[in-house]
């Protein structure tokens, strides 16, 4: 259906037609198809809401979750990389654009203690958790194992390599607690 849509040159539909509003029902009820789809094969909740482009979610096998709560909004340019744990993005939560979570990735404590690079390969993976009325700001990078307690804030491009406890703010790179 919706590939027929697209072979209809546009020029040939006066917008606020007849037809034209029939042609744009159908591609609304086509992408809500596909979400409805998606937000089940997910655990998205129907109130969490993508909002802006470029929202990637990469998922490797069905072994790893993404479930997102009530009222959680996440915006734009932004990559969830679900390869090597579940992420769980709890209820309220508000998330800016360009965030980047990643499940697996290189060890992050090898690089900062100053080890030798032979130990920089060790691979990280698990779980990332976000509590329930989180805040996290525009280009903020969260590497697991992280768990970000209810009621904290991330600032702007701050990296998370760390537990967050709740009622806390943490801003840096690597991310420290600034106000608890």
């Amino acid at each position: 259906m919706y590939e027929d849509y697209e072979r209809i040159p546009k020029s040939f539909i006066p917008i606020g037609s007849f037809i034209h509003k029939i042609l744009v029902l159908f591609e609304h009820c086509y992408w809500l198809k596909i979400y409805d789809g998606y937000r089940k094969r997910h655990h998205i909740s129907p109130s969490f809401t993508f909002r802006g482009n470029n929202i990637l979610i990469i998922r490797e096998g069905t072994k790893h979750s993404f479930r997102a709560g009530n009222l959680s909004y996440i915006r734009g340019d932004s990559r969830i990389n679900i390869t090597g744990g579940s992420v769980h993005i709890g209820s309220g939560c508000n998330i800016a654009q360009r965030l980047n979570i990643h499940t697996s990735g290189t060890d992050t404590e090898d690089v900062l203690k100053g080890e030798s690079s032979e130990n920089w390969l060790k691979e990280s993976r698990g779980d990332v958790i976000i509590g329930d009325n989180v805040w996290i700001g525009d280009d903020v990078t969260i590497i697991s194992p992280v768990s970000i307690g209810n009621n904290s804030v991330i600032g702007s491009g701050s990296v998370v390599t760390k537990d967050v406890p709740s009622n806390c703010v943490v801003a840096g790179n690597p991310a420290r607690i600034v106000k608890q």
